[in-house]
């Protein structure tokens, strides 16, 4: 039964019931009963020209409480219609009214004509009485459905029940509540939420720009990319907590109100599914902690949303550095602009990303053409091994390859060269597939493990260069070798000193400023380098006019040389161009 229907089927019962009896609502907590109720049940009844008197039950000790309850949201109700022309935006704080009305006490002793009026005051005619978190109560279930049965069968009152049955009869005696529950409840109706509808209403609830950015996403089915990311991320965590959802969406909005910085949506969308994970796994276990940066993201997220280390922090202990948020989306756009550079290889590196749906001779190929990649060509981007190494721990005892897999992981790890601390943290914040079994995650742990010890490793090594001239083949080598931690710090030219390398190369042959040139070429080789060295264009251009005054003095070089250095000139300008 989806929203509408149940709506239809609720009115139905209470416009043309004649059973006087109850009806109940039940479903696990956290799976939307009560968001249903305020939010698709109530506006329905009264866009029929009915009335619901919503009551939370929730800590309640008597009979008498509800009958209060009751009464005070009728007149809350009243008293709305008559000035919310005068109120709006106040909030009326129902439960201080409650508390005033207790302390102070309600006289009796009135007239009858006061009597009359208030008698008239509860006319709870076309009126449906919802009481919630009936096993949240501290009344007992027998008295309670006592209570509810009068006014069912002798005030002919029209009540839905809101509860957790499951919890109602782990706390009660059997034999004795199904008794009187039969005298008192029709139908038991099992709630079952329309997720996508409450998901989206959720995100929307918020107003946030970031939020509807991301709604506004649709996959090749037409479908809501963050709808279907949070059910899945809902059945991994085995929790469909609406609350927890609203929960990761404020600490979200949070975090990100914490700086001016536009943030890029598809990062937004990434911190959020991670604060969902752990929020709903948080609401299961209040005592989870972090562990360790391996392994902790992961466990605490999900493999395809692992949460961050700053996250983990804010919602834990409410502590936040805007310039933390600000280093995690640095790498998370670096790694994401890296992947325009594997074009080449992106078939076989898809094709190992769904290799559950291919043939096995079709994966079998693809880790062939990966590896034979992380030997020679190298295009597949540092940003992406820990995902890549997930996928292949993940297959590899379902295809027949285990040797190319384990050479592919250990290819990668000797793969990484210098690179900046934004490495070691996608290391840890990698998208991902759900490993089978203890053995494979322990694998992967430990490549992760490798993979941040070699950064750390080569974290320590200088950008070494003596600008002489005759250290300019090793040098080119080296630039050769490590081309692709240049692009992951997204920094080449920055690490020169540029009046340094101007004056060396009035030392240089026309061979070696060749082979200068080459070292520039290579790095700054595909197309959108402007996307990955925004900070190198100032010193590119301190390098093209220091050689442009170079190139004036004529005495200094031979004609090869002034070509060579004109050559070099143009370039640069190439480089500066395609940045701009």
């Amino acid at each position: 039964m989806d929203n509408l229907e149940l709506n239809k089927y609720i009115y139905n019962y209470l416009t043309n019931d004649k059973t006087n009896s109850a009806i109940m609502l039940t479903a696990d907590w956290g799976t939307g009963k009560s968001y249903y109720v305020k939010n698709e049940l109530v506006p329905y009844i009264e866009s029929n020209k009915g009335s619901c008197i919503v009551v939370s039950l929730y800590g309640l000790d008597s009979v008498k409480e509800i009958s209060k309850s009751i009464y005070l949201e009728m007149r809350a109700k009243k008293l709305k219609k008559k000035t919310e022309a005068i109120s709006a935006g106040a909030i009326l704080a129902k439960t201080v009214l409650k508390g005033v009305t207790s302390y102070f006490g309600i006289d009796m002793s009135v007239s009858e004509k006061d009597l009359q009026k208030l008698y008239e005051s509860i006319n709870l005619s076309n009126k449906l009485i919802v009481l919630e978190d009936i096993e949240r109560s501290k009344i007992d279930i027998v008295e309670l459905l006592g209570y509810i049965n009068s006014l069912v069968e002798q005030d002919s009152v029209k009540v839905l029940l809101v509860a957790n049955e499951n919890e109602i009869k782990n706390n009660s005696e059997e034999n004795e509540y199904s008794r009187i529950k039969e005298k008192t409840i029709s139908d038991t109706i099992q709630f079952s939420c329309d997720f996508d509808k409450a998901i989206e209403n959720i995100l929307k609830l918020f107003g946030n720009s970031y939020l509807d950015t991301i709604l506004k996403k649709i996959n090749d089915k037409n479908e809501k990319i963050i709808v279907t990311d949070i059910k899945n991320i809902m059945k991994t965590a085995k929790s469909f907590n609406l609350r927890a959802l609203i929960y990761a969406c404020q600490k979200t909005v949070d975090m990100l109100s914490c700086s001016n910085k536009i943030y890029d949506s598809d990062f937004v969308q990434f911190l959020l599914c991670g604060n969902i994970a752990f929020s709903l796994r948080l609401k299961k276990d209040d005592k989870i902690k972090w562990e360790s940066e391996q392994d902790s993201p992961t466990n605490l997220g999900t493999y395809n949303f692992p949460l961050y280390k700053m996250c983990y922090d804010y919602i834990k202990i409410q502590s936040i550095n805007a310039s933390d948020i600000d280093r995690e989306e640095g790498a998370f756009v670096k790694r994401k602009k890296a992947e325009t550079r594997q074009k080449k290889i992106k078939a076989e590196l898809d094709i190992v990303y769904s290799y559950y749906s291919k043939e096995e001779k079709e994966v079998i190929t693809a880790v062939g053409k990966i590896l034979q990649n992380l030997k020679e060509e190298k295009d597949i981007s540092i940003y992406e091994y820990s995902k890549l190494g997930n996928y292949l721990i993940s297959l590899k005892p379902h295809v027949d390859c285990k040797e190319e897999v384990e050479c592919c992981l250990s290819q990668m790890i000797e793969n990484v060269e210098l690179v900046d601390e934004d490495l070691s943290n996608h290391i840890a914040y990698h998208d991902g597939i759900q490993l089978d079994t203890k053995e494979q995650a322990k694998e992967f742990s430990e490549f992760k493990g490798k993979l941040l010890e070699k950064t750390k490793e080569n974290h320590s090594k200088e950008f070494n260069f003596d600008y002489e001239p005759s250290s300019i083949n090793e040098f080119e080598n080296y630039i050769y070798e490590n081309k692709d931690s240049f692009v992951a710090n997204g920094v080449f030219a920055k690490k020169f000193d540029m009046d340094k390398l101007v004056d060396m190369i009035k030392r240089c042959t026309a061979p070696q400023i060749i082979a200068l040139r080459s070292c520039f070429n290579s790095v700054y080789s595909f197309s959108n380098i402007g996307d990955f060295f925004k900070e190198d264009k100032p010193y590119l251009i301190a390098l093209r006019n220091g050689l442009s005054v170079l190139i004036q003095e004529m005495d200094i070089f031979d004609g090869i040389q002034r070509m060579q250095i004109q050559y070099f000139i143009d370039n640069i300008d190439a480089f500066i161009n395609r940045m701009s």
